[in-house]
């Protein structure tokens, strides 16, 4: 039961079966192509029929399409309209009581520390964390988070996400090339690439020309132009790259394409903001498959790799460090990451959900 916008008008919300627009790869966001999808083709491979029903106000008819499950599967709801989360809030929790009253096996797909929010979506999320048969977490940083809206009794697993994108070599970089460096993510993380962009260009060794790609939705890029035009506007050797998502099924293609063209991808964020702490691994994961450097913040969750990417607090000093010492870390981590990535692998997500879902039903 994910929470579906309506791509032509993000503001009204699809209700009713959407399962072909789920697997025609309609939506690009990122928890469905990583839990919902993966989720899908477990249950398909154990025989069930999985339906995708996004809830509205007519949550009762909504559920009847349904029919009596094996078992229902609560992907993200997420909304930053008031309205729409109270909508959210009702129906769901309306849906959850018809089908707990079947004796239906409840599991909620918990990707983002949302039930910290005084909203009606953290509210949904507290009730959700109490009453569903099981939560399925995509780190133990997630876990970690949301024990404290948790009884003691329940029932979780930890299901990580898999990688989205093809394995490629690390880029060659020779000393009088352009440094290509990649930021991607939904908007409403860009705040931390700008927290970072006066101490990248003032601090980054100036012999040499930089090209920074941002990879996101098309509507956060006229905030940032105007923000480079305030603060780096002096930035001679630094040029600036905006790509649009393209929603949908392509996105995966198009992420690995950026990033295979990249020599490093930075991952700037807060570890003091408790929305951010428990972030899942998918945006390090794939860029380190990708061929591509890694320079995060310290996120609990990005600690894991740490062998096999730079993380810290000064971004723009692990910029220097990246790019300065280029062939002596690619060769480092070359050699190691392959087996560090393996517990991401859709392989082994794949056998998690069977066995999960097997212990359902």
């Amino acid at each position: 039961m994910p929470e579906c916008l309506n791509p032509k008008n993000k503001s009204n919300l699809i209700a009713g079966n959407i399962t072909n627009l789920i697997l025609s790869g309609h939506y690009a966001l990122a928890s469905i192509r990583s839990q919902l999808i993966p989720a899908i083709q477990a249950a398909s491979k154990i025989g069930l029929h999985p339906q995708i029903v996004a809830l509205g106000e007519k949550t009762l008819s909504q559920i009847d399409i349904i029919g009596v499950p094996k078992i229902c599967i609560i992907g993200k709801l997420s909304n930053p309209n008031r309205s729409i989360q109270k909508s959210l809030l009702g129906s769901t929790l309306k849906a959850i009581e018809l089908l707990k009253k079947k004796e239906i096996p409840i599991i909620t797909c918990y990707c983002d520390n949302l039930s910290i929010l005084n909203t009606p979506l953290g509210e949904l999320y507290r009730k959700l964390l109490l009453i569903s048969d099981h939560i399925v977490f995509p780190c133990e940083a997630m876990a970690t988070s949301a024990k404290e809206f948790m009884s003691k009794e329940q029932v979780y697993s930890i299901i990580k996400d898999p990688w989205q994108v093809k394995y490629s070599p690390f880029n060659k970089l020779n000393p009088s090339e352009l440094c290509k460096i990649i930021w991607f993510g939904h908007p409403s993380n860009i705040k931390y690439l700008k927290e970072e962009l006066y101490g990248l260009v003032e601090r980054c060794n100036s012999s040499r020309n930089y090209e920074l790609t941002i990879l996101s939705d098309d509507s956060s890029f006229g905030d940032f132009k105007s923000h480079l035009e305030e603060y780096v506007s002096n930035a001679d050797n630094w040029n600036f790259r905006f790509v649009p998502i393209i929603y949908g099924s392509d996105f995966p293609v198009q992420l690995e394409a950026e990033l295979a063209r990249a020599h490093l991808a930075i991952i700037p964020s807060d570890p003091n903001d408790p929305r951010k702490q428990a972030v899942s691994h998918n945006r390090i994961v794939d860029s380190i498959r990708s061929g591509c450097i890694v320079v995060a913040s310290p996120m609990t969750s990005y600690l894991d790799l740490s062998k096999v990417s730079l993380i810290g607090k000064d971004i723009p000093k692990l910029v220097n460090i990246a790019f300065n010492q280029y062939e002596k870390i690619t060769t480092k981590y070359g050699s190691i990451r392959c087996s560090l990535l393996a517990p991401f692998s859709p392989d082994v997500n794949h056998q998690e959900w069977l066995n999960l879902l097997n212990s359902l039903i």
